[in-house]
């Protein structure tokens, strides 16, 4: 009686409603307030904490626009991510803490929005199915929706992993794109076609591109706007009538890029499969293995396992054949049958087609034809609203059961309780580097970047013992060493893990084993390469500057030479390795200056549109004291930024070039 009674109160006071938001924000902070203290993680390094671009020190236009397009993959992509976090730089430095602070701030905004889009969306099906109509369990479901996903542990990575802003920022523009869909939507059942229609088309005219300037999964919004159109408002008005300006929006938003693409990789299939030449599974192995990992999603947003989440999900079995493993081809043919029913059924069970169209449309890019990672907890963030939704219909709606509406809801609640438990047991890992990395090697035994994380830290703990305060020296390198080996004999094309051992030798003032240079060099010349062999090659250099009597600056010029040689590196690699080259010869040795210049000539040939190139060109002429072909090349990277972004290298850069024809300054670096 009691549950009946808060669930009608809470109908008809949207002050309860209100009051139910804020406690579930309070939860939410709760459980996530020990994971802020952690630092930074994986690839918050080399994106963040690494970036010299992003270290904004004030938020004038110049300095936000060099936030902005500081991505260090050079095509200045993702710039409202990167903002944030040149933004967050320049407020609080490079403090992990408010980073995270920001994440979980979003994230909450997030959660608020999927409140809206739920009561939204579930207005709209007991309006448009009468038969379905539950008006007295609506808050109960919407609110429940927000809850389960505001506290999974599935959706922890994108608020306590820095760079995964990146997910939640994108997320954020989308939901607020489908909640003014929705509006518009509903504007139009109400009568009021014109204005209805307006709001619909300007949610994904203008919201798309800043989805897609957060990350680029942004232009997924309207192929998730036309699943809730396609299974909840059928294209009609007010009188039945056909809509056919919201038909030529999807036309035009889904059906001519989806066509215009499917032409371009069909002609151009090297843009999609040389993106493989740098990972250790291939296109068809890609292809076979994501119905198999989009079923392992689902059985995680339902049934969530702690111990198999993970930061990296690098020991994802991969499926070679049909047979291989034999779950391969049922996983495949259970989605095509998913589909068919859900298509078949979507005017009796609109709710259940739609859960299932919008989480395989939101997974559309990042679990599909395209060279990224088989698995990857965080793409689950918006994906998993479709199945939450369902969920808590099951759980809260009276008139699904009558009879069990009780018992189902007190179920429901004790889910959701069990998520915030296991998010508070996740965050509690995550505040201490150490215990993050133990849980990812214990969980994760096969993970080679589970064994590096946990011996780098190991590592790192020998020059800093509050890493590890109850451990020795020698047992701190023998655990170091121990983890650094099983990562390199798990992953046998990485760089980084071999790059890592020579660190803490020469950390540790102990030769270097005998074999070490030569696996290095075996790796640089193998067929299989990885863009690890990226970081593995920075690393090197590193090592070289505090231990030069270990390895030397010839032997790291060697190591790229080597590199240079292996013609199995793509094109975007291949550029990388002659502009570090190129500036590790200038640095070392000024006589090698017209060497540089011919290394960073071609890396200008291989990615003619990577801005840096053009600088870091421009700064070896002026160390050789070339001023005008310095100033040339400071043109030319002008001519590629409209957006400015560079505006703050440029005026330095030119500033020491007009010192340096006076004879008053020294290069920059």
């Amino acid at each position: 009686m009691l549950i009946d009674h808060f669930g009608q109160h809470i109908m008809n006071s949207p002050r309860s409603i209100a009051l139910a938001l804020l406690f579930i924000l309070i939860a939410t902070v709760l459980v996530y307030l020990p994971g802020l203290s952690g630092g930074f993680v994986f690839d918050d390094g080399v994106n963040i904490a690494e970036n010299s671009q992003l270290r904004i020190t004030d938020l004038s236009p110049l300095s936000l626009m060099q936030a902005a397009g500081s991505a260090v993959n050079g095509d200045r992509g993702r710039p409202l991510s990167m903002l944030s976090f040149g933004i967050n730089h320049a407020l609080t430095g490079l403090d992990p803490w408010w980073m995270k602070a920001t994440n979980l701030a979003i994230h909450l905004i997030n959660g608020l929005l999927i409140f809206l889009l739920s009561y939204r969306l579930l207005q709209v099906y007991f309006r448009r199915f009468p038969l379905h109509s539950d008006p007295d369990s609506l808050p109960w479901i919407a609110l429940a929706t927000a809850a389960a996903w505001t506290l999974h542990p599935l959706n922890l990575s994108p608020v306590l992993y820095v760079i995964q802003r990146m997910a939640s920022l994108t997320t954020l523009f989308m939901l607020v794109g489908l909640v003014t869909y929705v509006r518009g939507r509903i504007q139009i059942l109400n009568g009021d076609l014109r204005s209805g229609v307006r709001w619909s088309v300007g949610a994904i005219a203008f919201l798309t591109p800043l989805a897609y300037l957060a990350k680029q999964n942004g232009v997924l919004l309207p192929l998730l706007a036309l699943t809730l159109e396609f299974t909840l408002f059928g294209f009609r008005d007010a009188h039945g009538n056909r809509i056919r300006s919201l038909v030529w929006l999807f036309a035009v938003t889904v059906g001519l890029p989806a066509f215009a693409g499917a032409i371009y990789f069909l002609w151009n299939p090297g843009y999609l499969l040389n993106g493989y030449q740098v990972k250790p599974f291939s296109f068809t192995d890609r292809v076979l293995s994501e119905p198999r990992v989009l079923w392992q999603y689902i059985a995680q947003i339902y049934m969530p396992r702690t111990d198999a989440m993970s930061v990296y999900n690098d020991d994802v079995v991969v499926s070679t054949g049909l047979f291989s493993p034999w779950t391969t081809l049922p996983a495949a043919l259970a989605w095509i049958g998913a589909v068919i029913v859900a298509f078949l059924y979507r005017a009796r069970w609109p709710l259940l087609s739609l859960s299932v169209f919008f989480f395989l449309g939101a997974h559309a890019i990042e679990s599909s034809v395209f060279p990224l990672l088989i698995a990857q907890d965080h793409r689950n963030y918006l994906p998993s609203f479709g199945p939450l939704l369902v969920l808590g219909w099951l759980l809260f709606s009276h008139r699904l059961h009558p009879s069990t509406s009780r018992i189902r809801r007190i179920g429901g609640l004790a889910i959701i309780l069990l998520f915030a438990l296991l998010t508070l047991f996740r965050s509690v890992s995550w505040s201490n580097p150490l215990s993050q990395a133990i849980d990812e090697v214990t969980n994760h035994p096969e993970s080679p970047r589970a064994h590096n994380l946990i011996g780098g830290i190991y590592g790192r703990a020998l020059a800093d013992p509050g890493l590890a305060p109850t451990m020795n020296h020698d047992e701190l390198f023998r655990l170091a060493n121990q983890h650094l080996q099983r990562s390199s004999e798990l992953l046998p094309t990485s760089l980084s893990s071999l790059s890592s051992i020579v660190l803490l030798h020469v950390l540790t003032e102990r030769p270097l084993p005998t074999d070490l240079i030569d696996r290095i060099v075996a790796r640089l010349h193998a067929d299989n390469v990885d863009v690890d062999h990226l970081l593995g090659l920075s690393g090197l250099e590193y090592t070289s500057s505090i231990g030069p009597e270990i390895i030397p600056g010839t032997l790291v010029e060697f190591f790229y030479e080597q590199a240079l040689e292996n013609p199995a590196y793509p094109k975007s690699m291949r550029a990388i390795l002659l502009m570090r080259y190129a500036k590790l010869l200038r640095d070392h040795n000024a006589r090698f200056g017209d060497r540089a210049i011919d290394m960073m000539r071609e890396a200008i040939r291989l990615r003619p549109s990577i801005i840096q190139y053009r600088v870091n060109l421009a700064v070896i002429f002026m160390s050789l004291k070339r001023f005008d072909e310095a100033e040339k090349e400071l043109n030319a990277a002008e001519a590629l930024d409209p957006l400015h972004t560079i505006d703050n290298q440029l005026i330095l850069n030119r500033r020491i070039l007009a010192k340096l024809r006076s004879g008053s300054a020294s290069p920059a670096n």
